[in-house]
């Protein structure tokens, strides 16, 4: 939805998306271990949200525009975290126990950001533009680490990257 004229513009837009997949794994065999079942995992159903805001005002002074831009993201999913992966080798394959800390992971990743921007011709064959752009990543999911324990069967420990992030940019053209 929004609102326009010749010197300004305004709307605000929302879209949710939801994917659904029944068949959470595939086993087949794997030639490479001998024969021995194996498992890929494939996508999990998951939601996502977008809300948008935009604004633009046109025809200011030095024949300039104003426009800024606000989105939120939303992306969640969950499913449970098999604790078995086949591993030895091609003559010996076992399945390792990697002993996950959690049983379920649930993804929760969220997105923001902001644009400000302000263009200008105060003079004759003089372009010029200000501009302000802001990002923030966090991701709320499961921290989950595999053999926590320190198991001698996994090389050590491995845990999934959750990494957040916020990002300035400022900066002026002429």
């Amino acid at each position: 939805g929004g609102y326009s004229t010749k010197t300004m513009h305004f709307s605000l837009a929302w879209m949710t998306s939801k994917f659904e997949n029944d068949t959470e794994s595939i086993d087949w065999q794997n030639g490479y271990w001998g024969n021995g079942l194996d498992r890929t995992y494939l996508p999990p159903d998951n939601d996502y949200q977008r809300f948008a805001l935009n604004g633009v005002i046109r025809a200011l002074p030095w024949n300039s525009t104003l426009a800024a831009r606000y989105t939120w993201d939303r992306t969640e999913s969950e499913f449970n975290i098999d604790s078995a992966v086949l591993g030895g080798t091609s003559t010996a394959p076992v399945f390792i126990n990697t002993a996950p800390s959690a049983s379920r992971f649930n993804g929760d990743e969220t997105r923001q950001t902001f644009t400000l921007g302000w263009a200008a011709t105060p003079v004759t064959n003089l372009d010029t533009k200000l501009y302000y752009n802001w990002q923030k990543m966090k991701n709320d999911s499961t921290d989950v680490v595999f053999c926590a324990s320190g198991a001698s069967s996994c090389d050590g420990t491995f845990e999934n990257d959750l990494w957040h992030y916020e990002k300035n940019n400022i900066g002026i053209d002429a």
